[in-house]
């Protein structure tokens, strides 16, 4: 048995009343719950079925050495309710092995949504969180834009996109990861006209025809991500 703060032990247990007898709480695939020892404990949604007729009785006994246990009950009605089935997507960007998408921060984005049912609320948000109200449009709606430009997306962050659909008071929720390529750093480049095979000149200020030939010379460059 694990001490918690303090020299505290906690001892949590769960009960059902089913009309006729008292049995320990049983999980959704038929096996006796078994809870930790610790001061708060979490159920994943799912661990317990539906409650009907009464509620599950979770019950702590805390303890300390030289000291009378104290003990507490709390019911628990677990109800069923179907959330919405939220999906998003997005066509933009470089789609990674893990799911995720990486774009540029300049990149035109366009993130799409579906839902199950027809909700009453919409809403999308990022994290780390930005401001949606400047460049961006349609933030209570199934598609979320951003033109090419702009400065809210920060290179080098990986964001987490939730869009959220709400219905009657539930909701159903899903996330995407975006990455910001980091722009390539360190080098420089160098333009002249192709007059040749063998001669470039650099003065752009001297006469050209209207149709003429151009060499760009990039070195030095370095990208910390190694993408485009």
């Amino acid at each position: 048995m694990a001490t918690g703060p303090y020299g505290l032990t906690y001892v949590w247990a769960c009960s059902l009343f089913d009309g006729v007898q008292t049995d320990p709480c049983r999980d959704a695939n038929d096996e006796e719950l078994v809870l930790p020892g610790t001061a708060v404990i979490t159920l994943p949604a799912g661990t317990l079925s539906e409650t009907v007729g009464a509620a599950y009785q979770f019950t702590v006994t805390v303890s300390k050495a030289g000291r009378s246990p104290a003990s507490r009950t709390v019911p628990v009605t677990v109800v069923l309710e179907l959330l919405p089935l939220v999906e998003v997507s997005t066509a933009q960007g470089i789609f990674e092995a893990d799911g995720s998408r990486t774009i540029n921060a300049g990149d035109k984005l366009l993130l799409t949504s579906t839902c199950d049912i027809t909700p009453n609320v919409r809403q999308w948000r990022f994290s780390p969180s930005i401001d949606l109200s400047t460049e961006w449009m349609g933030q209570s709606t199934a598609e979320l834009m951003k033109g090419e430009g702009g400065h809210t997306l920060v290179p080098g962050t990986l964001y987490t996109v939730t869009h959220s659909c709400t219905a009657d008071g539930v909701e159903g929720t899903s996330s995407l990861e975006v990455y910001v390529n980091q722009p390539p750093t360190g080098g420089s480049c160098s333009i002249c006209q192709w007059e040749s095979a063998s001669e470039c000149t650099s003065n752009l200020n001297a006469p050209f025809p209207i149709i003429s030939s151009f060499r760009t010379t990039c070195t030095g460059w370095s990208d910390p991500d190694g993408t485009d």
